[in-house]
């Protein structure tokens, strides 16, 4: 599978013709607002949407094009879609007027249309935060991570009116209603004590594993 970029040439790379650039929440941001949900007594809760990229429209004009090789297709997907002669030399063409993962210009294409989609149900982002995000009358706030919500509010009600304003943009979603993970982080809340455990397990494993030079020993070993 091959994907032509409509752009100018960058040196090697090609590039498109409009800003790409999709800004997320700062990780200082979400450890406050967890900080914050275990303070004030509220609840938490994630939520992922599923297949973020697929089904926003590129913008007109901007379509791009794509190719795939016969080898590359099931022969069933072929004879479903009546496809034997659409290909030019064992390729068969494309135009894509939808993202797809792979393009640079799916992540901020997808960010512009959810946060429109919010907008117009009362969520609204904090002017000097970026990706945290305030209901105009409801008391809910969550932080926003390309496609994963971390959901701080008061009333069950509130987070039931969040599902359903992306789930009438037909966005399909995986929801942990205690938010055990998010961003790769485990959390644990204890609303007895008023205290919150933020953890990764693993974390210090995978990062010796990928950065320590194989020739040099580990601090714990001797000399």
């Amino acid at each position: 599978m091959e994907f032509r970029v409509r752009g100018t040439a960058g040196g090697d790379r090609l590039t498109v013709p409009y800003d790409v650039s999709a800004r997320t929440a700062n990780l200082e941001v979400v450890k406050i607002l967890i900080h914050s949900t275990i303070s004030t007594k509220r609840h938490w809760a994630t939520i992922d949407i599923k297949d973020f990229y697929l089904g926003t429209p590129l913008p007109p004009g901007h379509y791009e094009y794509m190719r795939i090789h016969r080898s590359k297709l099931p022969r069933e997907t072929i004879l479903k879609h009546r496809l034997d002669s659409l290909f030019h030399d064992d390729y068969i063409y494309f135009e894509v007027r939808k993202c797809l993962y792979g393009l640079p210009q799916s992540g901020k294409l997808s960010q512009t249309r959810l946060v429109k989609h919010l907008a117009c149900h009362g969520y609204h982002q904090l002017p000097n935060v970026p990706c945290l995000f305030k209901h105009a009358t409801r008391n809910i706030t969550f932080s926003l991570v390309v496609d994963d919500f971390g959901v701080s509010y008061q009333h069950p009600s509130d987070f039931q009116h969040l599902i359903e304003t992306l789930k009438s943009n037909d966005y399909l979603l995986t929801i942990q209603p205690e938010g055990n993970t998010y961003l790769g982080m485990h959390i644990k809340f204890n609303y007895s004590k008023n205290y919150v455990t933020i953890s990764m397990p693993g974390y210090l494993e995978k990062a010796l594993t990928r950065f320590r030079p194989h020739f040099l020993l580990p601090t714990h070993r001797a000399a």
